[in-house]
């Protein structure tokens, strides 16, 4: 287990997204206008046209499936971190009555709207390393 304490926490962005915009990569562009090395998104709601996202299956070796879902998608929650200006995030979808989601990959279509908080941590200093065993990156610190 690692433990990081990253001192205050800075500005905080509302992003607020419109049918047909793309939800990764709007998050992406507005972490390269404010400049946001390492900070938190702690909030997403709203729908999805298309969902593309992946899930991490297997145990030895571990592989990434990518899945895309496309409908009425209702965004239930989406949260993640953002460490030396790249943001990890997972999402949850809803669609009749059934909830799925995994990691947040581009291509994800805003249907009606969606909401999203940011929020940068100025002094956090993160970055990601491979983990010796499953070559997945993990959060550190400088």
């Amino acid at each position: 287990m690692r433990y990081f304490s990253v001192g205050l926490a800075g500005e905080v962005m509302i992003l607020a997204l419109e049918p047909g915009e793309m939800l990764l990569e709007s998050i992406k562009k507005v972490i390269s206008q404010e400049n946001i090395t390492d900070g938190i998104v702690i909030s997403g709601i709203g729908s999805a046209a298309r969902a593309r996202f992946h899930i991490v299956t297997g145990k030895s070796p571990v592989k990434d499936q990518y899945i895309e879902r496309e409908g009425s998608l209702e965004i239930m929650s989406l949260q993640g971190v953002i460490a030396s200006g790249e943001p990890h995030i997972h999402i949850t979808f809803s669609e009749n009555q059934e909830a799925f989601g995994g990691h947040l990959e581009e291509g994800t279509e805003v249907l009606t709207l969606s909401e999203i908080v940011m929020v940068k941590l100025p002094q956090a200093n993160l970055i990601r390393i491979p983990h010796p065993v499953t070559g997945y990156r993990q959060l550190q610190t400088r």
